[in-house]
């Protein structure tokens, strides 16, 4: 996408008035190996923080809201959700991938912020001032979160749910207002925004390294998931599985749906990169290639022009 060498002074001006900075001003000798492993050095600021059919503040204003919403989601969640015990409620998949999201649009609702206020300058200054570990954070929560949210819809929907409705009509547990709003709220409009934030963002590639980090986070939840199990064991003398479907030791199916989720998170990845090569071919913006040998000589234009 071909960018204008002016700098915008207007709140609402369209990303196209950015001057956009070289391609991954990170230099991969600055990062630690693990980083360079998982491609922290392909991470590119000004994909992040300004979208191809979005001006900075609109796109502010979407992240801003969905902190938002969310964050009173998980507040509704902690004070009315279907958990006995105020613990029970940091064991949920749904709340952590919830939070994880909020997460993400909080960090960037405040960085495209800090773009409409000083525009094309403040790529530089993030990109010299950043932790390598904050850019892989960043990193991590965009390619994990669609992937999460694509897992608790399709498994709260499919496995879960029906588990749910049977006991509301059996009267053991009560589907009020609030209930339903939380269900709506974590299990469906998460994904939704995922989707509206790579519609908009000016990201249009995601590389393949990514779904390890998301794997790994898969199976740090598993054993989150045990410890837990563990834990109120040892506190009421009977285990407390958030997902008794998930429960090794009772069930002799635990193993498939263990399996179920390994594919989802193939099956989530997946779609996230199909989509953004929809993306790309639908907008018709097409990402500048990084050139090593010109370089410096970018970012001496780049800085002339800042």
């Amino acid at each position: 996408m071909n960018v204008s060498p002016k700098k915008f002074h207007h709140q609402t001006s369209r990303p196209d008035d950015i001057v956009r900075p070289p391609s991954r001003l990170i230099a991969p000798e600055r990062l630690p190996k693990l980083l360079r492993m998982v491609g922290v050095h392909r991470y590119d600021l000004y994909t992040w923080y300004t979208s191809w059919c979005l001006s900075p503040f609109q796109l502010f204003i979407f992240r801003f809201f969905c902190a938002v919403y969310l964050a009173m989601a998980l507040c509704l969640g902690f004070r009315y959700g279907s958990h006995e015990m105020a613990a029970q409620f940091f064991f949920f998949f749904t709340y952590i991938s919830s939070f994880l999201l909020c997460c993400y649009f909080t960090l960037h609702a405040w960085h495209t912020f800090r773009v409409t206020r000083f525009t094309s300058s403040y790529f530089r200054r993030q990109a010299n001032r950043a932790s390598p570990w904050y850019l892989w954070l960043l990193q991590f929560l965009y390619s994990g979160c669609f992937v999460f949210h694509v897992i608790v819809v399709i498994i709260y929907w499919t496995i879960l749910y029906p588990t749910v409705k049977r006991k509301a009509l059996e009267g053991k547990i009560e589907l009020g207002p609030v209930a339903i709003f939380l269900d709506v709220s974590v299990h469906v409009l998460p994904l939704f925004f995922m989707l509206a934030e790579i519609i908009v963002n000016n990201r249009f590639h995601v590389y393949a390294v990514e779904i390890f980090q998301t794997l790994l986070f898969m199976a740090f939840y598993t054993l989150w998931m045990w410890f837990g199990a563990f834990i109120f064991y040892l506190v009421r003398d009977k285990a407390w599985w958030v997902y008794p479907h998930f429960n090794f030791v009772a069930r002799g199916r635990a193993g498939l749906y263990y399996a179920i989720i390994f594919f989802l998170t193939l099956f989530g990845f997946g779609l996230m990169y199909l989509l953004h090569r929809l993306k790309q071919f639908c907008s018709g913006c097409i990402p500048p290639e990084p050139n090593p040998d010109e370089y410096e000589e970018q970012l001496k234009k780049y800085e002339q022009a800042c």
